[in-house]
């Protein structure tokens, strides 16, 4: 949603793919004959290596093709028996086995790391791990270097873009790291050298030298060994709980913190690293209320630790921010302009609605009460967000983390960060699989994935069903809502067809279905996206929002599986073209007259006169299909009037405008008839500006308190726009009239 699928140019190695893919297919089941020589794959590797090494990273756009779904290992290791890279046959996942390799070149890294592996007889292939952490994260050298050890569970063997061959691995628990002393290892692979132990003490050291130097996935493996020794006390074990739960918690993995902090039970005497450290990690996981409930036992037991108090004081607003939806709104944006990323320290605010089914369409969210136009419906922050710098920034010249994601079963692909917020939504996972629930039973199509939550102590996260649901969920974002806002009140430059780069992932509204003829609003500050009500709703009443603009919907919704019937879509199918072609003239004239209206204001009557006849092609009441093609040329009329200080005539066209959407107001005529808008309309961006424009021509012609009503209307449709008012500018209209056009 409002992010980048437009293949275009890429259409080409979408279909190379395929068809690379379909030749590998006539293949299948069939064992190489002409395999690369262990000097050939070594030196071509490292040729590829040096290369990438060397190469400027500068605008680097990564493409990354996902392969046809395949499940992942839902068997345990032991139960699986060995193969060797000899048996390995094309395009076939070998169901029941595991291949022990060693890797004998040093990482390369783009869309996957990757190495030179060897097994015990002496032969290679080249290895293929996806969904890792970036290099800025995490260096390739510290998953694996030359010489280490692993094991691929149910190995898949395949054509590579380059027409080799390799190993493809895509879920992350397919893939068993060994130890050193493993009794997996292979005894010709083991060192002959006997290696001395070290000491508890000197474990614990080695670790916190590394969470020292930030290491803390290195630091992770000195605890665990500590943690293992066989001489290791309760009290050393506690210490080096605690000072794990630390590493953990530095690299985002909140439930195994929480385990090691003792959590919920802290005994008699807790310690207050202990006790801090879970209430991070809780905080971290938004689990605000035990967070407080730890922090008020840490304040109680450690009065004189001044980071207590502070700590439960975030922690409380958090919970405010979640039970009442009142947020620092006009902080929150000056962050999200500054911040980099812009990921905003906020809880989710969830308000009177809730997830139900619908008639047709799967589950929906609905209103539980009855709601105004501007409440807040949704305040929510991102499950998974991933940054891209806006363009010509000086971040972006820099290095862009733009790739290609393009999925060749589905045939949908992404320009934009979806790469990366996969990797990102997979590891949030695996490393926290107490989140997996509710990101699971979101809508992912047909596809099936296997059942079983853990193998072998870790949790499966099974990557295509991720890619599914974050493709048919995800959303493209601004920074902020403000700056796209502005661009698009600003006719000069009108942006409302924009898609962005930065991409995010939110789960509640996720549940929000399609309709042209929406009755909420999305927007966005930082990773935080706000949904307000543009319309008054019954209790009962189900929250819609648009996907896309209505001029790019043709298609867009074949991967959702769903028709758009809302009136708009219906009206637009049964329209003859002869109509179409009709109005595509009228506003052809419309845009003649406005360039000539500049220097010759006579020109104005030809515009009314023009106006009536382009009403005249549209039968449908605005109540039932707005008329946005006519709002636009009434909006840019009005400004005219208002600049040429004709203030009563621009009423009757402010009031057109606004009628033109379906919005039913009283209150325009010369009486005492209070301003207001009886019925809220299809909402747009200039819905402000026009409200606005009203309120200028009221106030211009002596009637101040239909100027300050209409101000209010015009407040509350900002607040819609952007998703608060602390930012409102009262004068945008008269900015805006400097940059008019019709549209």
């Amino acid at each position: 949603m409002d992010s980048n699928t437009f293949l275009g140019p890429y259409m080409k190695a979408l279909e190379a793919q395929r068809q690379l893919l379909h030749k590998a297919q006539s293949r299948r089941g069939q064992r190489l004959h002409n395999r690369e020589s262990r000097d050939e794959a070594y030196n071509t590797f490292m040729m590829g290596y040096l290369s990438t090494v060397m190469q400027s990273r500068q605008h680097e756009i990564h493409s990354s093709f996902v392969p046809p779904a395949y499940a992942p290992c839902a068997t345990s290791i032991v139960d699986l028996t060995p193969i060797f890279i000899k048996d390995l046959q094309l395009e076939t996942h070998h169901r029941g086995r595991f291949l022990t390799l060693r890797t004998i070149t040093p990482p390369n890294r783009m869309s996957a790391i990757m190495a030179i592996t060897e097994d015990e007889k002496d032969d290679v292939v080249l290895l293929m791990i996806y969904q890792q952490e970036d290099e800025e994260v995490r260096r390739a050298t510290d998953f694996f270097g030359q010489g280490t050890v692993l094991i691929v569970k149910e190995p898949y063997f395949k054509a590579t873009s380059d027409g080799r061959y390799g190993l493809r691995v895509d879920h992350l628990s397919d893939i068993v790291w060994t130890k050193h002393d493993d009794s997996m290892v292979p005894a010709k692979w083991r060192s002959r050298m006997l290696k001395v132990k070290a000491s508890v003490q000197a474990l614990k050291k080695k670790g916190n030298d590394a969470v020292a130097q930030k290491r803390y996935h290195e630091a992770i493996d000195f605890y665990s060994e500590g943690i293992d020794h066989e001489n290791v006390t309760e009290e050393e074990l506690a210490m080096l709980k605690r000072n794990r739960a630390l590493a953990y918690l530095k690299t985002g993995q909140f439930d195994a913190a929480l385990l090691d902090t003792g959590f919920p039970s802290f005994g008699a005497q807790p310690n207050n690293k202990a006790l801090f450290r879970a209430a991070d990690t809780l905080y971290n996981l938004e689990r605000y209320d035990e967070c407080c409930q730890t922090l008020e036992l840490f304040c109680s037991a450690f009065s004189n630790d001044s980071d207590g108090p502070t700590a439960l004081a975030r922690a409380r607003d958090r919970i405010t921010e979640q039970t009442t939806g009142i947020y620092p709104f006009k902080r929150m944006q000056a962050l999200a302009r500054t911040m980099r990323p812009p990921q905003l320290n906020h809880a989710t605010f969830t308000g009177p609605v809730e997830v139900r089914q619908t008639a047709s369409k799967g589950r929906g969210l609905f209103a539980t009460q009855a709601i105004k136009a501007g409440d807040l419906l949704l305040c929510e922050k991102a499950f998974g967000y991933a940054y891209a710098e806006s363009e010509g920034s000086v971040v972006n010249r820099d290095t862009s983390k733009i790739s290609l994601l393009m999925n060749i079963e589905t045939n949908q692909g992404f320009l934009g960060t979806q790469a990366d917020l996969l990797t990102k939504l997979v590891r949030k996972l695996w490393c926290n699989p107490s989140r997996a629930p509710a990101f699971k039973t979101l809508f992912h199509g047909q596809y099936e994935s296997p059942s079983t939550p853990f193998v072998d102590d870790k949790p499966i996260v099974d990557t295509f069903l991720v890619e599914r649901i974050m493709t048919l969920n995800v959303f493209g974002c601004p920074d902020s809502s403000i700056g796209i806002w502005k661009d698009t009140m600003m006719a000069a430059s009108r942006k409302e067809d924009s898609v962005h780069h930065s991409s995010g992932f939110w789960i509640k509204a996720s549940y929000i279905n399609h309709s042209c003829r929406s009755n909420a609003h999305r927007s966005f500050i930082g990773d935080m996206m706000v949904v307000r009500a543009t319309r008054d709703l019954e209790p009962g009443a189900e929250i819609l929002f648009t996907y896309r603009p209505a001029k790019k919907l043709e298609n867009v919704f074949e991967h959702w599986g769903f028709r758009c019937e809302c009136t708009i879509c219906l009206d637009t199918k049964t329209t003859k073209p002869a109509t179409t072609k009709q109005r595509q003239q009228i506003h052809k004239r419309l845009e003649r007259d406005f360039d000539l209206a500049l220097n010759h204001p006579d020109t104005i009557r030809n515009i009314q006169r023009t106006l009536d006849a382009l009403q005249k092609t549209y039968p449908q009441p605005t109540s039932a299909v707005p008329r946005v093609k006519i709002f636009d040329p009434q909006l840019a009329l009005t400004r005219f009037l208002i600049q040429d200080k004709k203030y009563m005539d621009a009423l009757v066209h402010g009031k057109s405008a606004l009628e033109s959407l379906g919005f039913v107001v009283t209150g325009f005529e010369a009486s005492d008839v209070e301003f207001r808008v009886v019925t809220w309309g299809h909402f747009l961006d200039h819905v402000v500006e026009a409200f606005q424009h009203v309120r200028s021509a009221f106030r211009a012609s002596g009637a101040e308190k239909k100027a300050i009503q209409a101000e209010g209307y015009a407040k509350v449709a900002y607040r819609i726009a952007v998703g608060e008012d602390e930012t409102y500018d009262p004068s945008y209209d008269q900015k805006i009239i400097k940059h008019f056009t019709i549209g």
